[in-house]
């Protein structure tokens, strides 16, 4: 299971907590050895099929008519002999289990060589019916399938998917995969939905991100303080004061103070925050004048929230004491003076997001632990008082980018309820933007944002983590150059920090920034071969797992020069990050063979692509962001440009000029090429294409025509052993 605390001793109270949880949401996981560490969640890191075939019994059996096999990498599966699988009922009832098995008995051949076996009970003339769909898409598609592994796209041809009078003649016939990633008017079953991907999957039309009901202007006063879409809102939500006692004043301020701990401090004699042993800088260089963007959050933020609620002209809020403590108290005062503070919060909301690609796998334990996030994301203004307009929309201007995003587990545990919810999702693509569209949005933004969303989790709320990006607080390096720097936030469980209180947490997946081997001074300058060694073993080590996306990074590895490290980031940051410089990656660095060298190219980029910062730099030509920060009157449309860069990455859209020097950007189904960050193999270096946006398309509609058994057992057995959710570490 991936680990998500900062801290790995629990009090007692906050074990049972979890626990609790566990047995309450009645989830059976499965549990597969990793290799090299840990355990692997059925749920969110299943073991994925690398072939499946079927064969028609001449003599169907009380058991099924069917034999189903899938070959499993043999460090995916270890040394597992039985899987259950548990098939999925549109009704969301009477879910039948089917034993897979690699003992030699029954219907399986051979024992220990990774191909499982089981029968199935299957309508002949429902599949049949089913692949002459996806037959009939292939055609359609003029024969193209764009297929994706984990975040990586390619394209290829096919003639046909499945060779069905060998099937009649009952022998075994291979199952393609990419009857689940047809175009639309593909797949199978009579299924064919229009999926708008900038209305169901990546909402950012000015007509719902500035829609005066749910949002608010605090420039302008334009909008509703209190609309379900605000800031505000979702941290009142957050909160949840009748649950918690906690005010939503209260969480703000002190996840606001999170930023102002650390080197140098504010307020003198505390101790510096740390995640995972990582000191977390404060973000601070006190003798920048305002001005410039190497200022603390106090003056990029706090000041101008508390000038434009206070209604004063700046020259007493600007004369604040540098402390923390003196800010926290006037914002008492004035909250006890019955000024709604909260209303003047310089965030505006900027996208709303369905990721319905990181639900987890429905198949094994019978239950969905995982129905994937909802997301909102929000731009940090230069100025409620004054500036709410675009002035935070170009590298060039002296308030640089700041974006929040509160990302949101959906609370739902069946795959028939969340089947329909995704329809609500999807329908969406047929209405035009407007009131009624907004209306039907906010019901399915509610079923995650509201308060009590999820009573199983900390504050009752369905967060699953916050995290920001931002160069706006960006201390000063040598040389005066500022770098980008992700956090994360959680919720702590009740009696862990507190509970209550947004807490820093770990990045994901991303190892702290000494350990990269990429040539990237000055943020790594100071590592050394000992530092880059003990990330290059971690990789070769781990090598096969981290191809198939089955691992984790944990908080502690091996060092290679002896004992154990502290491993895992507290934060993620990149240096200066431009439209021309995008190269950030992680790269072991040495000679073939040396102890510094990544032995494995593919191991080496989907690494670096699923930490935080090599997804948002080098691995995708990302200038740190793939949503981008702007202000009020500006509208994100999916090729919009602000400061001479996409709004919207071409890792989300596929738009743009790329590695392959042709301009595909005309055709739906195109990527966004781009050439190996780390130029491996040296002398010809692999190209991958990406856009992200079709690979959640295809997510979706697989869902939509083909989970929870809607196109007969086949479909549902072969979408579950080949389903694997997309790694959530961006």
């Amino acid at each position: 299971m991936k680990k998500s605390l900062l801290v790995r001793k629990l009090p007692l109270l906050g074990i049972l907590f979890v626990l609790i949880i566990i047995i309450i949401s009645g989830t059976t996981k499965e549990k597969l050895p990793s290799p090299g560490f840990g355990t692997l969640n059925f749920d969110t890191d299943p073991p994925i099929a690398k072939s499946m075939t079927v064969r028609q019994l001449k003599e169907p059996t009380e058991g099924g008519n069917i034999v189903f096999t899938a070959t499993f990498d043999p460090a995916a599966i270890g040394s597992v002999k039985e899987l259950t699988v548990f098939l999925n009922n549109p009704a969301g009832v009477s879910k039948t289990q089917v034993i897979l098995h690699d003992d030699g008995q029954g219907e399986d051949v051979k024992a220990g060589d990774f191909i499982f076996s089981g029968l199935l009970q299957e309508d002949i003339a429902v599949f049949k019916a089913s692949m002459g769909v996806a037959e009939a898409g292939l055609v359609k598609a003029a024969g193209t399938v764009v297929s994706f592994e984990g975040r990586s796209g390619a394209v290829s041809k096919k003639a046909r998917l499945f060779d069905m009078v060998r099937f009649d003649n009952f022998e075994e016939v291979p199952i393609d995969r990419s009857i689940f990633d047809l175009p639309p008017g593909g797949g199978p079953g009579p299924c064919a939905p229009v999926i708008d991907r900038f209305k169901s999957l990546m909402i950012t039309d000015i007509s719902v991100t500035e829609d005066p009901v749910r949002t608010f202007n605090p420039c302008t006063g334009v909008g509703n303080p209190n609309g379900a879409w605000t800031f505000k809102t979702l941290m009142k939500n957050m909160a949840n004061e009748l649950s918690t006692g906690i005010t939503v004043d209260s969480l703000t301020r002190e996840w606001l103070d999170s930023w102002l701990q650390g080197t140098p401090r504010l307020t003198p004699g505390t101790i510096n925050p740390q995640v995972n042993t990582q000191v977390l800088d404060s973000r601070v260089h006190p003798n920048a004048p305002v001005t410039t963007q190497a200022t603390s959050v106090l003056h990029t933020i706090i000041k101008p929230w508390l000038r434009a609620a206070s209604g004063n002209s700046g020259t007493v809020i600007d004369s604040l004491p540098s402390s923390a403590n003196y800010w926290k108290r006037l914002w008492r005062r004035m909250v006890a003076k019955g000024v709604d503070v909260m209303s003047f919060a310089p965030f505006k909301t900027t996208a709303i997001v369905n990721r319905v690609d990181l639900r987890g796998n429905s198949g094994y334990g019978g239950g969905l632990n995982n129905a994937g996030e909802g997301r909102i994301v929000f731009s940090i203004i230069k100025d409620p008082k004054s500036d709410c307009g675009t002035a935070v929309s170009s590298l060039t201007q002296p308030f640089v980018g700041f974006t929040v995003i509160f990302e949101f587990g959906i609370p739902i545990f069946d795959c028939a309820a969340l089947l329909s919810f995704q329809n609500r999702w999807r329908n969406l693509s047929d209405m035009a933007f407007g009131a009624p569209f907004n209306e039907a949005l906010e019901k399915i933004t509610n079923v995650f944002t509201d308060a009590n969303a999820n009573p199983l989790k900390p504050n009752g709320s369905a967060l699953n983590q916050l995290r920001t990006n931002e160069i706006a607080n960006s201390s000063l390096l040598a040389g005066g150059a500022p770098f980008w720097q992700l956090r994360e936030f959680f919720l702590p469980p009740v009696g862990i920090f507190g509970g209550s209180m947004l807490a820093n947490t770990t990045t994901k997946l991303e190892p702290m920034s000494k350990y990269n081997g990429a040539v990237l001074n000055p943020l790594n300058a100071a590592n050394t071969l000992i530092d880059i060694a003990t990330l290059a073993n971690f990789v070769n080590a781990n090598s096969a797992a981290i191809q198939a996306n089955n691992y984790t990074v944990p908080d502690i590895v091996a060092g290679s020069g002896g004992g154990t490290v502290n491993f895992l980031a507290g934060r993620a940051d990149v240096h200066s990050p431009s439209a021309t410089s995008t190269n950030h990656h992680w790269n072991g660095r040495g000679t073939t063979g040396a102890a510094t060298f990544i032995t494995n190219d593919s191991a080496r980029f989907v690494f670096s692509l699923n930490t935080c910062s090599g997804c948002h730099g080098g691995e995708t030509k990302t200038v740190f962001t793939h949503i981008r920060f702007v202000g009020f009157g500006h509208n994100i449309t999916p090729t919009s440009l602000s400061g001479g860069l996409r709004d919207l990455s071409s890792f989300l859209t596929g738009l743009g000029a790329d590695a392959v020097g042709t301009d595909n950007d005309a055709d739906p189904n195109g990527l966004f090429f781009v050439t190996d960050a780390a130029g491996r193999p040296v002398g010809s270096p692999t190209i991958r294409g990406f856009n992200d946006l079709l690979m959640r398309e295809q997510s979706m509609r697989n869902l939509l025509c083909n989970g929870c058994g809607q196109t007969g057992t086949i479909f549902d057995i072969a979408d579950i052993v080949t389903f694997k959710p997309t790694t959530k570490s961006h």
